[in-house]
């Protein structure tokens, strides 16, 4: 199939308004986030390795989070991660 140049061309989006709850995983607040998943709903489905890292579930199977990414719950309800360069630039703290 071909597409015309206007199809091939970038356009701009922006992202919605929408409010999220997040926390930051830095390898100690494993309390905090077994806290976040209790109240989700999701109480003792995330796990600690060896590493550091956490293991938590999400729609798509388990997930792996870094040490530094952020942890998301979505408006849906379900969770996902977000490394720490690309939270900064797309979520800003809302005032509470």
């Amino acid at each position: 199939m071909l597409f015309s140049k206007k199809e091939l061309m970038m356009k701009k989006y922006r992202r919605n308004l929408t409010v999220i709850d997040a926390i930051q995983w830095n390898g100690q607040t494993y309390g905090e986030a077994k806290s976040l998943f209790a109240k989700a709903g999701l109480p003792g489905r995330s796990m600690m390795n060896e590493d550091r890292s956490l293991i938590i579930p999400a729609l798509e199977g388990p997930l792996r989070v870094e040490k530094g990414d952020y942890i998301i719950k979505e408006p849906t309800g379900q969770f996902t991660s977000c490394k720490p360069a690309f939270f900064l630039e797309a979520y800003e703290k809302v005032k509470e």
